[in-house]
């Protein structure tokens, strides 16, 4: 538990977006839906991943991907739904 206690927030991270930005590969941010905020989540949550999400592709010129029906952990929520943009992006940006 003190781990996560002790972490700092997500939006507090220093990312070196001019580089990511410049660089020449693809990018992507996967965002889940956060139709609803589960219990124990603080209140707002949902706007501030989705404003997190949105600020960090814009500013790497990435593209924003959303799993509906997930939130925090898209990934584990709905793996098959999680994958589905994955692979399309990579199918994309495969490597010549």
């Amino acid at each position: 538990m003190r781990a996560p206690i002790t972490e700092r927030p997500c939006w507090l991270a220093e990312l070196p977006v001019s580089a990511l930005h410049a660089a020449a590969f693809g990018k992507l941010v996967i965002l889940g839906g956060w139709e609803s905020e589960p219990p124990g989540y603080r209140p707002g949550m949902a706007a501030v991943m989705r404003a997190v999400c949105t600020s960090v592709a814009d500013r790497i010129g990435a593209r924003l991907a959303e799993v509906p029906g997930t939130r925090h952990e898209p990934h584990r929520e709905q793996p098959e739904a999680f994958n589905h943009p994955l692979s399309t992006f990579w199918s994309k940006h495969e490597a010549p």
